[in-house]
């Protein structure tokens, strides 16, 4: 299911950016606030990356953690978001690479999310469009999948993404292109109307 960006306005950018001037001084109403500004998206973000609500629970609070304990280095006149974002990003990373440690070795991960396995019987009669997507969108290819659904989900910039992702905008644009063209394919080999 596809949820609601958090879209930050010019007044709730002005909030935010009060609340991490507050944070920095280790104001704890302030670290309140963002947290409850900022879980339920982090969570949401977290649970497409690791496909479990519950680790991705504790993803998320770590990540608050990892705020608090790095607070004397966030940037007021930075994107609080995109940091956020990156923390979670790179903890849902090391989450996916002790999976694989533990069970699930790179040549089955690979073979995951190649397009030779894309299954044709991904759609029946019973199928709506946005199930159909979000299929087709979590068989990209990783960095096409989370640049594509950082900018269409949850509404952030190609430079907050690349602060994210670490990369630059412009790379974040070929993957979202890329996600895109791909996309396009995977209708048009499945003959959805309009894609032809």
């Amino acid at each position: 299911m596809i949820d609601e960006p958090i879209l930050m306005d010019s007044e709730t950018t002005n909030i935010v950016a009060h609340w991490s001037k507050a944070l920095k001084a280790s104001d704890r109403e302030a670290f309140k606030n963002i947290f409850n500004h900022f879980y339920a998206i982090l969570l949401a973000y977290a649970s497409r990356i690791l496909e479990s609500r519950e680790t991705a629970k504790d993803v998320v609070q770590e990540a608050f953690i990892t705020l608090w304990n790095q607070r004397s280095d966030v940037d007021p006149g930075k994107s609080l978001k995109a940091f956020l974002y990156r923390i979670v990003y790179t903890r849902c990373l090391n989450q996916i690479r002790d999976r694989r440690l533990v069970g699930l070795n790179e040549e089955n991960f690979e073979n995951l999310t190649s397009m030779e396995n894309f299954e044709p019987d991904i759609m029946n009669e019973n199928t709506g469009i946005t199930e159909i997507l979000e299929k087709i969108v979590s068989r990209l290819p990783e960095r096409q999948r989370e640049a594509l659904l950082l900018s269409r989900q949850d509404g952030l910039t190609h430079d907050e993404i690349a602060d994210i992702m670490e990369c630059k905008p412009a790379t974040v644009n070929n993957h979202i292109t890329g996600a895109l063209k791909n996309l396009r394919m995977y209708l048009k080999d499945m003959n959805i109307e309009g894609y032809q």
